[in-house]
């Protein structure tokens, strides 16, 4: 993993969540905190409080950075792990442990194909029985899609 403090190009991307069930929208962002030896700290609007300290007492070195990189995944492991805790916030823990849910994945802007196949990858990863990817926006097809998936999952670009 290296070195991989807030870098320049430091943009982390919104996710969200949402299920029919619930009818609420989880969001968080996809940063995560590591410490030298790869162990996760914090996900998400956690990682803030470690964003200027960058050593604390018996932590270590602490690494905080965005697994995306302009809108796509650039950390795929690191972006599993995010992907899965928010799964984690949305479905109830023994649902998602035993029952992979389907996923309509929402992202409004354009994709190469190997990007849509790092996302797909990603979300496969993070438990997903079956992933689609739509290209459209999260907000205007939540409710419309969770009739047929387990989570809407909508993937919110910067504004770079």
């Amino acid at each position: 993993m290296g070195n991989k403090r807030i870098e320049g190009d430091f943009s982390p991307v919104e996710i969200r969540g949402y299920t029919l069930r619930s009818m609420q929208t989880y969001s968080d962002y996809t940063v995560i905190a590591m410490n030298e030896s790869h162990k996760v700290i914090a996900v998400g609007k956690e990682v803030y409080q470690y964003a200027n300290d960058f050593e604390r007492a018996g932590m270590g070195k602490i690494f905080v950075y965005s697994t995306f990189k302009r809108n796509v995944v650039a950390e795929f492991l690191e972006t599993v792990t995010v992907v899965k805790w928010i799964f984690k916030n949305i479905l109830p823990g023994i649902k998602y442990k035993i029952f992979k849910p389907t996923m309509a994945v929402c992202i409004p802007f354009d994709l190469t194909a190997v990007e849509l196949k790092a996302f797909q990858d990603v979300f496969y990863a993070a438990g997903g029985r079956k992933v689609t990817i739509f290209k459209l926006e999260f907000e205007d097809n939540k409710r419309e899609l969770a009739k047929n998936y387990d989570i809407v999952i909508g993937i919110i670009p910067n504004q770079l």
